[in-house]
């Protein structure tokens, strides 16, 4: 049965009057909604559609994953909940956090578009850039007003390790191998010291965190590890290592700190809303409670960040070629081997 009406039915039971005014009042609805609409989108809104709710909503939060910094990825999200919550509470943009169980997986979560919003170092920044190209940067870490950071080679202080070239012959423990200040950077700075990363070496360990690595040189396993000193700095703290027998060997030149990274596809607006959050949000927070992933206390994050900055240290790191990894790989393979 059609119930629908037409204009001239409409017509014939009103005066001409009460017509127009009927039709001056649909007129006027529909630009006070198109006008609520517009506003809607300049705040970074969206309406929900058949398909689900918008992105960024409490229905469709945003999906965040991190690179494993931490054996523990549980704790890293703790460290980080308070200040996406804070975002929420800000700006009504939700997230929902998780940790990669390697930097391999969090980069092809990410160009797979399972995740709208990633942390990254240096190099896996530059992977997931040839991987998909996908990635537009959204903020990265300052702390102690610096927005650098370093990487390190840490020893036993009862070694009698003293340079560099002293490590010839023994065995040292790297983290993951996309990892810039546990692989990429030590490599390029025992190359620059006169030794081959593959063959100048008893065993090498290659271990999924920075914080493995360390346990390894901690427990004896190894004679030296590569990690930060972010990460090095974070287990003296813990009381994970103890500063009286252990210290650094070696520290790199300055390092990008690690970024945010959103998917450029995301709306605009939202995009625009992010930057803005992450721009101001700490003013919102106390200093316990804006941390990075590794648990170190921030003082902001910077959302102007330079891109070259990031170049200019992937090109520092092109003497660690395709070929110089492989042979690292191949030698951890066989030090496991040796070891079982």
């Amino acid at each position: 049965m059609n119930y629908s009406i037409s204009h001239s039915q409409i017509r014939k039971f009103l005066k001409p009057n009460d017509y127009m005014q009927l039709k001056q009042l649909f007129v006027i609805t529909a630009i006070l909604l198109l006008i609520n609409f517009s506003v809607m989108a300049n705040k970074g809104y969206t309406l929900e559609v058949a398909e689900g709710s918008s992105i960024g909503s409490a229905k469709n939060p945003l999906q965040i994953s991190m690179i494993p910094l931490n054996k523990n990825g549980k704790q890293a999200i703790q460290y980080v909940k308070p200040l996406f919550d804070a975002i929420t509470k800000e700006f009504e943009i939700h997230f929902e956090l998780s940790h990669g169980k390697s930097y391999s997986a969090v980069i092809e979560a990410f160009c797979q578009q399972k995740v709208q919003i990633v942390l990254l170092g240096t190099s896996s920044y530059g992977e997931l850039k040839n991987k998909c190209n996908n990635g537009e940067l959204l903020a990265i870490e300052v702390k102690k007003s610096s927005s650098t950071y370093y990487s390190g080679i840490f020893v036993h202080k009862g070694s009698h390790l003293n340079t560099l070239k002293d490590l010839q012959g023994k065995s040292i423990a790297f983290g993951s191998q996309h990892s810039t200040s546990a692989f990429h950077f030590p490599i390029s700075m025992l190359m620059a010291a006169g030794i081959h990363p593959a063959n100048d070496f008893d065993k090498i360990f290659i271990t999924n965190s920075h914080s493995a690595a360390i346990e390894l040189l901690k427990t004896g396993k190894t004679m030296a590890a590569a990690a930060s000193f972010d990460a090095w700095q974070q287990a003296v703290h813990k009381g994970t290592v103890d500063p009286l027998y252990f210290k650094p060997l070696a520290k790199s030149l300055p390092i990008p700190n690690f970024p945010f990274v959103m998917n450029k596809n995301l709306p605009e607006t939202l995009k625009a809303k992010l930057k803005n959050a992450f721009r101001v949000i700490h003013i919102k927070m106390t200093s316990d409670e804006l941390l990075n992933s590794l648990g170190n206390k921030l003082d902001r994050y910077d959302v102007k960040v330079d891109e070259q900055l990031y170049m200019k240290t992937l090109k520092r790191l092109e003497i660690v070629t395709e070929e110089i990894k492989r042979s690292v790989l191949e030698k951890a393979n066989q030090s496991v081997n040796m070891t079982d």
